[in-house]
C-alpha cells in the first residue's frame, strides 16, 4: 500500500482522544451558528475548493461533488435537483487506502459545526462505514459519530442534522467518511477572524497528511459517478 494512503488511513482509524465535545442533533441545535453557504458550482473532482473565506473543501476521490444541485441519491435520502447545493463523497470507500473521505478545513478553528448528513446504509463494514469526525490543528481526533453500523458498532442509521460543539475553538478539520456520504445546510460558529491563516505547524500537518493523498490519487482512472440522481 502506498505510504501516503497509509497515512490517510491511520488518521481516520486513530482512537479518539479524551473528548469534551457535545454531540448535537436536529436543525438549529447549534446556537448562534453562521450558515456555510455552498456555491452552486456543480463541480466534480477532489478539490480543494473555497467554500467561504478561510474555509476550504477537499476530497480523496476524483469523482466527488462540490456545490452540486443535480440531485443525489443514497439509501436513506433522495436529494432532488435544485435543492440547496451539497458536497458528496460519491464513493463507497477507497479500496486502496481503506477509507474514502472529504473534509472541511477551517483556517481559524471553530467551536462548533452542524450539517444535514445522508449516506448509504447498506455498505457497512469495518473499512467503509459512514462516519463523521472532528480534528484539531494537530490532527488529534476530538470526536466522531458512526452513522451506520461501523463494522459492528451501532450507528444512528438515519439521515438528519448531526454536529459537535466544544467549549473552546479548536475544531480545524471536519471529516465525512465513506458510504457515499453527502452533506448540505452546513453551519458553524464563525471565528473572530474568518480570514485567519493556519499556524506553521498546521500547514506542515496539512502537507504531510493531505498533500500525499493527492499524490496517491494521481494516475488513478476516474471512477464512474455512481450516486448522481
Amino acid at each position: 500500500m502506498h505510504k501516503y494512503a497509509l497515512t490517510a488511513a491511520a488518521i481516520l482509524a486513530a482512537a479518539p482522544s479524551t473528548a469534551f465535545a457535545t454531540q448535537i442533533t436536529g436543525a438549529g441545535s447549534l446556537a448562534g451558528a453562521t450558515p456555510l453557504v455552498l456555491p452552486a458550482s456543480n463541480t466534480i473532482g477532489a478539490g480543494p475548493q473555497v467554500v467561504a473565506p478561510g474555509v476550504t473543501w477537499t476530497s480523496t476521490q476524483s469523482t466527488s461533488l462540490f456545490g452540486w444541485t443535480g440531485g443525489y441519491a443514497t439509501s436513506n435520502a433522495a436529494i432532488l435537483p435544485g435543492n440547496p447545493p451539497i458536497i458528496g463523497l460519491n464513493a463507497a470507500y477507497d479500496g486502496a487506502a481503506g477509507y474514502a473521505s472529504m473534509w472541511l478545513t477551517f483556517a481559524t478553528p471553530t467551536s462548533g459545526v452542524l450539517a444535514e448528513l445522508f449516506w448509504t446504509d447498506n455498505e457497512y463494514t469495518a473499512a467503509n462505514s459512514a462516519s463523521f469526525y472532528i480534528f484539531d490543528s494537530a490532527m488529534n481526533q476530538l470526536e466522531f459519530t458512526p452513522l451506520n453500523h461501523n463494522g459492528g458498532a451501532d450507528g444512528v442509521h438515519s439521515s438528519g442534522y448531526y454536529g459537535f460543539e466544544r467549549a473552546t475553538a479548536d475544531i480545524t478539520y471536519v471529516y465525512f467518511s465513506n458510504s457515499h456520504i453527502g452533506a448540505r445546510n452546513i453551519s458553524y460558529i464563525a471565528p473572530g477572524d474568518p480570514n485567519g491563516v493556519p499556524e506553521p505547524g498546521t500547514w506542515a500537518m496539512m502537507l504531510l497528511g493531505f498533500g500525499g493523498i493527492g499524490l496517491a490519487m494521481r494516475g488513478r482512472r476516474p471512477r464512474q459517478v455512481a450516486a448522481i440522481g
